[in-house]
C-alpha cells in the first residue's frame, strides 16, 4: 500500500472523520477510497457547511484488517516494485539493472559481459557508446593509470575528448543517478583518476558532492579560463532559480565547491557546461 494512503488512513482511524480534501489527490487515492466504501469501512457524507464533504469511519476493526492485508511493501524495492506498491517509481533506486552509457578512449580499458570481452575502444572510435550494466556478475572494467570522467549532460558526453583530451573513459551520469549504480562502478576500480564535468551551478555542485561519497578522490573539472567563460557566457537567472540548493553547499569546505561558490558571488552568474565546447 502507498505510504501516503497508509498515513492518511491512520489519521482517519484516530479522528473517525476527515474532510474529503484531506485526500488531496483524489485521482491517486480514488481506487482505495472506492474499495473502502464498497466494503462499508467508510462512507462519504456531507458536512455542516455548504459544499463540505467528509469521509467517516464506519468500522475500525475492518479498517485494521484492510491495512494489515494490503500493507505489504517489500524492502529494497526496485523501480517496478516502487511503482506497484507506492505509485511512485522515484521512491527506489533501480538496483536490478544499474546501467550507464560509456565511451572508451584507451585500448587498455576493456569490459566483459558474461565473460565475453567488449571492444569499447572500437565502438567509441566509430562514433558509438556502450550501454553497460554494472554489477559483479556482468561487467568489469580493467582499470589502471587512466583518467575516468563522469559527465552530467549529453552534449559534453559525446564531445568530452574536445574538453579533456587525455580522457581514458567517460560515463554519462545524468540526473538523479542510482546510488546502487555509483557504488557498483566504484567497486570495480582499483586505481585511476576521477574527474566530474557538470554544470557550474548549485545543482551541479550537489551532484558533484554526491559523487564524491562514492569516489572520494574525484575533482570538479575547472579550466584555467573559467572566470572568462562565466563573464562571457554565464547565466544570470540560475542563482535565483536554484536558491533552494544553496543551503546544501554553504557548509561544504571542499575546495572546488568553495572556489565555485565564490565565483558565483563574484560574477553573479552560473555557467552551463556546454560552454566548455565554445571556441574562444
Amino acid at each position: 500500500m502507498n505510504k501516503k494512503i497508509l498515513k492518511k488512513l491512520q489519521v482517519l482511524k484516530i479522528e473517525k472523520r476527515v474532510p474529503s480534501v484531506f485526500f488531496d489527490k483524489p485521482q491517486f487515492f480514488r481506487k482505495c477510497l472506492e474499495e473502502l466504501k464498497l466494503r462499508k469501512i467508510i462512507e462519504y457524507v456531507p458536512g455542516n457547511r455548504k459544499n463540505s464533504w467528509y469521509y467517516r469511519l464506519l468500522d475500525e476493526n475492518r479498517l485494521d484488517t484492510y491495512i494489515e492485508t494490503f500493507n505489504i511493501v517489500p524492502e529494497n524495492m526496485d523501480k517496478v516494485q516502487a511503482a506497484e506498491f507506492t505509485g511512485d517509481a522515484h521512491n527506489a533506486d533501480d538496483n536490478r539493472y544499474p546501467s550507464v552509457p560509456v565511451r572508451v578512449f584507451s585500448e587498455q580499458i576493456t569490459f566483459t559481459i558474461d565473460s565475453m570481452p567488449l571492444d569499447g575502444f572500437t565502438v567509441t572510435k566509430n562514433g558509438g557508446a556502450l550501454y553497460l550494466p554494472f554489477n559483479e556478475q556482468t561487467a568489469l572494467p580493467i582499470s589502471g593509470p587512466h583518467l575516468f570522467c563522469f559527465v552530467e549532460n549529453q552534449r559534453v558526453f559525446w564531445e568530452v575528448e574536445k574538453v579533456v583530451p587525455d580522457t581514458g573513459c567517460v560515463f554519462f551520469m545524468s540526473g538523479s543517478f542510482s546510488s546502487v549504480l555509483a557504488q557498483n562502478i566504484a567497486d570495480t576500480f582499483s586505481s585511476g583518476k576521477f574527474l566530474f564535468l557538470g554544470d557550474y551551478d548549485p545543482a551541479g555542485l550537489i551532484f558533484y558532492l554526491r559523487l564524491k561519497k562514492f569516489f572520494p578522490g574525484i575533482q570538479f573539472y575547472i579550466p584555467d579560463n573559467i572566470e572568462e567563460l562565466f563573464l562571457k557566457f554565464g547565466n544570470k537567472s540560475d542563482l535565483t532559480r536554484q536558491s533552494d540548493f544553496f543551503s546544501s553547499i554553504l557548509s561544504s569546505e571542499e575546495k572546488d565547491v568553495v572556489f565555485l561558490r565564490n565565483l558565483f558571488e563574484k560574477t553573479g552568474r552560473t555557467l552551463h557546461q556546454e560552454a566548455l565546447l565554445i571556441n574562444i
